[in-house]
């Protein structure tokens, strides 16, 4: 006994340590998740190796989520799907929330602009969540309404942004309240509605100079200077557009082209040509990754327009034949891009169709051992009722037999009591017939007589 319990207590030690020792990789992985994806992605594989040998599903569950949050900013897709899926599986089994990896898959199909997929899921996390999850619901809400926008489908857009207003406390200043700001302005200017985008924008404007996000300007004075040129309020969207564009190139913004873009469009228009071949000379310096040539084009386009206007065809040739270049390499660009897009959709549609289809078969499966175990708690009832009511019905039986015999033998005794006192009558005369006479061979034999047919009743009543 005492060597089955230090094996035990050396056994719990190790298990102690293992888990410990999982638990600093997983920890140390996350750690890394911002700042080294490959070592992260090293040590969560290692975490979930060790979590299953160790068979702590809840741990492992958590490791298949960070693995797969990994893997999409890599953009692995199908394996990031994969890992979860296999997350939720197992939250699902230990009745865990599922909500923020539903949101996650959601955002895989979004990637891959499977848009409708993506407000699927959007839609199931806001269902598995709390009503009082507020922050969660608001954001799922904005997620949605970005999603409805890509598709072009302003209305159903511009919903979900009120109801993630309607829900957001915009007495608490935050960055994403700016954000949801700025996003409603950008719907009801594409719905056309500019005094409602421009409301919003200064509403937006308000927040982030309230939490000094300088960048956040940029942004939204770009919004607003589209605005007002669609208004044809050049002077002010030209403002609008220089500001925006002091902004990003102090932050060196990935989007400075498009300020540079509109500044040389609007000179252009204005017939201030040296002024727009300044900011479209500085736009086709930037440099500019096999997709994101699209600015580019735009430049190349408007420097060929600027010169037709100057009269210098050379020039204006140069950039026509860029610009049908750079088209050209966009075009091939997207194609591949489409090509890899269609690929990976048909790989996670696949992956998620097999999960699904083995989530219903374990479900059925659950079902149909529900009903076998219904059935054989009936049948066990049935079974049991059967005892007891026979068991009550030998009981009765038991006691009318017992009732019958005792009116029977009531019966019996009322109908021996004659030939008894019949009997008791000639044992009387015999006594009293010996008594008095001698003994007489025929009257011995009629007196036997008597007595059989006595004793022949007697036997008749029983």
């Amino acid at each position: 006994m005492k060597k089955v319990v230090i094996l035990f207590l050396v056994v719990g030690n190790i298990n102690a340590q293992s888990i410990q020792k999982a638990d600093d990789i997983y920890n140390r992985a996350r750690e890394l998740y911002s700042s080294n994806l490959d070592s992260s992605l090293f040590l969560t594989n290692q975490s979930l190796k060790l979590y299953q040998e160790l068979n702590d599903e809840s741990k492992i569950a958590r490791s298949h989520h960070l693995l797969g949050a990994i893997l999409y900013i890599k953009d692995s897709l199908r394996y990031s799907l994969e890992h979860y899926m296999a997350a939720m599986d197992i939250n699902e089994r230990l009745g865990v929330n599922n909500k923020i990896l539903i949101e996650n898959v959601g955002h895989i199909f979004f990637k891959v602009k499977h848009y409708q997929k993506a407000i699927e899921y959007y839609t199931k996390a806001i269902g598995k969540s709390e009503k009082d999850d507020i922050d969660f619901i608001v954001k799922v809400h904005k997620q949605i309404g970005s999603t409805y926008q890509e598709m072009g489908r302003f209305v159903e857009s511009l919903n979900h942004y009120k109801q993630a207003l309607k829900l957001k406390d915009t007495t608490n200043l935050s960055n994403e309240l700016g954000a949801l700001y700025n996003e409603l302005g950008i719907v009801h200017k594409d719905l056309g509605n500019y005094h409602e985008a421009l409301r919003f924008y200064d509403s937006s404007l308000k927040v982030k100079q309230a939490l000094s996000d300088t960048l956040g300007f940029a942004y939204t004075y770009h919004n607003a200077g589209k605005v007002y040129e669609l208004q044809g309020y050049i002077d002010k969207a030209t403002e609008l557009y220089k500001l925006a564009l002091d902004i990003k190139i102090k932050f060196n913004s990935k989007t400075t082209h498009s300020s540079l873009n509109n500044l040389g469009k609007i000179f252009i228009q204005s017939n201030q040509l040296d002024s727009a071949l300044v900011y479209l000379e500085r736009a086709e310096q930037i440099k500019y990754g096999s997709l994101a040539k699209e600015p580019l084009k735009t430049t190349c386009n408007l420097l060929a327009e600027l010169w037709s206007l100057k009269g210098d065809q050379m020039a204006q040739f140069k950039y026509i034949t860029l610009h049908t270049k750079v088209s050209n390499e966009l075009a091939e660009a997207q194609k591949v891009s489409e090509l890899l897009r269609q690929e990976q959709l048909h790989d996670l549609v696949k992956i998620e169709q097999d999960f699904l289809a083995l989530r219903n078969q374990v479900n059925q499966n659950k079902l149909k051992i529900s009903l076998l175990t219904v059935i054989v708690t009936l049948i066990a009832i049935a079974l049991i009722s059967f005892f007891v009511y026979f068991k009550y019905l030998q009981k009765k039986a038991k006691l009318n037999y017992i009732g019958d015999q005792t009116k029977h033998v009531a019966k019996m005794a009322v109908k021996m009591q004659e030939p008894l006192e019949k009997l008791d009558e000639i044992n009387s005369k015999k006594v009293n017939y010996q008594d008095t006479h001698p003994e007489d061979p025929e009257e011995k034999k009629r007196f036997l007589r008597k007595l059989v047919d006595a004793l022949n009743q007697i036997i008749k009543v029983n």
